[in-house]
Protein backbone atom coordinates (compact mmCIF):
# COMPACT_ATOMS: atom_id res chain seq x y z
CA UNK A 1 0.00 0.00 0.00
CA UNK A 2 1.53 3.42 -1.24
CA UNK A 3 1.54 5.89 2.13
CA UNK A 4 1.57 9.52 0.54
CA UNK A 5 5.04 11.78 1.35
CA UNK A 6 6.02 15.27 1.23
CA UNK A 7 7.01 14.71 -2.50
CA UNK A 8 4.42 12.16 -3.34
CA UNK A 9 2.47 15.28 -5.64
CA UNK A 10 5.65 15.87 -7.40
CA UNK A 11 6.27 11.89 -8.07
CA UNK A 12 2.44 11.73 -9.34
CA UNK A 13 2.98 15.01 -11.79
CA UNK A 14 5.70 12.90 -12.93
CA UNK A 15 4.59 9.60 -13.86
CA UNK A 16 1.46 11.44 -15.69
CA UNK A 17 3.68 13.22 -17.96
CA UNK A 18 5.65 10.37 -18.66
CA UNK A 19 2.05 8.44 -19.71
CA UNK A 20 1.59 11.66 -21.99
CA UNK A 21 5.07 11.19 -23.62
CA UNK A 22 4.27 7.67 -23.82
CA UNK A 23 0.64 7.77 -25.29
CA UNK A 24 1.74 10.74 -27.32
CA UNK A 25 4.28 8.73 -29.31
CA UNK A 26 7.62 11.01 -27.89
CA UNK A 27 8.93 7.09 -27.87
CA UNK A 28 7.56 5.15 -30.71
CA UNK A 29 10.16 2.46 -30.76
CA UNK A 30 9.22 2.08 -26.67
CA UNK A 31 5.37 2.32 -27.16
CA UNK A 32 5.81 -0.36 -29.68
CA UNK A 33 7.68 -2.76 -27.54
CA UNK A 34 4.95 -2.58 -25.04
CA UNK A 35 2.11 -2.70 -27.23
CA UNK A 36 3.89 -5.83 -28.63
CA UNK A 37 3.61 -7.54 -25.02
CA UNK A 38 0.71 -5.76 -23.66
CA UNK A 39 -2.32 -4.97 -26.89
CA UNK A 40 -4.33 -3.03 -24.64
CA UNK A 41 -2.25 -0.62 -23.18
CA UNK A 42 -4.57 2.68 -22.39
CA UNK A 43 -1.93 4.05 -19.45
CA UNK A 44 1.55 3.12 -18.48
CA UNK A 45 3.97 5.13 -16.21
CA UNK A 46 7.84 5.02 -16.64
CA UNK A 47 9.16 4.54 -13.51
CA UNK A 48 12.78 4.76 -13.93
CA UNK A 49 15.02 5.31 -17.19
CA UNK A 50 18.50 4.80 -17.72
CA UNK A 51 19.89 6.81 -20.68
CA UNK A 52 23.45 4.05 -21.35
CA UNK A 53 25.80 5.07 -24.06
CA UNK A 54 24.19 2.72 -26.91
CA UNK A 55 20.68 2.36 -26.06
CA UNK A 56 18.28 3.61 -23.18
CA UNK A 57 16.43 1.28 -20.54
CA UNK A 58 12.95 2.23 -19.55
CA UNK A 59 10.88 0.21 -16.66
CA UNK A 60 7.35 0.62 -17.23
CA UNK A 61 4.32 0.13 -15.21
CA UNK A 62 1.66 -1.27 -17.76
CA UNK A 63 -0.64 -2.74 -15.57
CA UNK A 64 -1.55 -3.43 -11.65
CA UNK A 65 1.04 -5.97 -11.45
CA UNK A 66 2.99 -5.80 -14.55
CA UNK A 67 6.26 -4.80 -15.24
CA UNK A 68 8.01 -4.50 -18.75
CA UNK A 69 11.87 -3.35 -18.93
CA UNK A 70 12.77 -2.15 -22.52
CA UNK A 71 15.98 -1.61 -24.17
CA UNK A 72 16.10 0.63 -27.08
CA UNK A 73 19.08 0.70 -28.84
CA UNK A 74 19.99 4.38 -30.06
CA UNK A 75 22.29 3.59 -32.57
CA UNK A 76 19.76 1.96 -35.05
CA UNK A 77 16.13 1.56 -35.60
CA UNK A 78 16.90 -1.55 -37.35
CA UNK A 79 17.92 -3.44 -34.06
CA UNK A 80 14.74 -4.81 -32.55
CA UNK A 81 14.01 -3.55 -28.75
CA UNK A 82 14.95 -6.06 -26.27
CA UNK A 83 11.68 -6.72 -23.81
CA UNK A 84 11.43 -8.17 -20.46
CA UNK A 85 8.24 -8.62 -18.75
CA UNK A 86 7.69 -8.73 -14.42
CA UNK A 87 4.90 -9.50 -11.51
CA UNK A 88 5.08 -6.79 -9.58
CA UNK A 89 6.85 -9.78 -6.76
CA UNK A 90 9.78 -10.98 -9.17
CA UNK A 91 10.54 -7.62 -10.37
CA UNK A 92 10.91 -6.73 -6.41
CA UNK A 93 12.77 -10.13 -6.18
CA UNK A 94 15.49 -9.26 -9.24
CA UNK A 95 15.86 -5.74 -7.80
CA UNK A 96 16.07 -6.13 -4.30
CA UNK A 97 18.31 -3.01 -3.85
CA UNK A 98 16.16 -0.62 -5.32
CA UNK A 99 15.98 3.15 -3.38
CA UNK A 100 13.65 4.21 -1.27
CA UNK A 101 12.66 6.87 -3.91
CA UNK A 102 12.06 4.52 -6.37
CA UNK A 103 10.18 1.63 -4.63
CA UNK A 104 8.27 4.92 -3.57
CA UNK A 105 7.36 5.90 -7.28
CA UNK A 106 6.69 2.51 -8.35
CA UNK A 107 4.60 1.88 -5.57
CA UNK A 108 2.67 5.44 -7.07
CA UNK A 109 2.13 4.33 -10.37
CA UNK A 110 0.97 1.21 -8.97
CA UNK A 111 -1.56 2.58 -7.01
CA UNK A 112 -2.45 5.01 -9.63
CA UNK A 113 -2.74 2.11 -11.83
CA UNK A 114 -5.08 0.54 -9.41
CA UNK A 115 -7.18 3.20 -8.75
CA UNK A 116 -8.10 4.06 -12.30
CA UNK A 117 -8.48 0.08 -12.86
CA UNK A 118 -11.55 0.44 -9.93
CA UNK A 119 -12.82 3.35 -11.53
CA UNK A 120 -13.00 2.09 -15.22
CA UNK A 121 -14.60 -1.01 -13.90
CA UNK A 122 -17.29 0.90 -11.65
CA UNK A 123 -18.37 2.19 -15.05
Amino acid sequence: MFKPGPDTEGMRQELERSNSWLCEGQNSRLLSALTAVCPGLKKAFVVDWIPEQGEDIYTVVAGPDLLVVVEVDRTSVAVKPTVEVFSVLDYRKAHPSLTVSSRRKLELALEMLRQLESTTSVE
